[in-house]
């Protein structure tokens, strides 16, 4: 069996912050793909991703 160091606040800290800011661009990512899939019900076509927003 292995034994794996325990991991300092500041390694934990670092983790956190990554773990956030995925989750951030993931859900913004799916906002924006479900914003432009609405507008094209109407007719308004855009193509899909975060740096298209600007374009809607």
């Amino acid at each position: 069996m292995r034994f794996v160091p325990v991991k300092t606040e500041a390694q934990q800290a670092v983790l956190l912050q990554h773990r956030t800011r995925d989750l951030w661009v993931r859900q913004m990512t799916q906002i924006v793909n479900a914003i432009c899939t609405h507008l094209a019900e109407f007719g308004v076509v855009a193509p899909l991703g975060v740096q298209h927003v600007e374009a809607l």
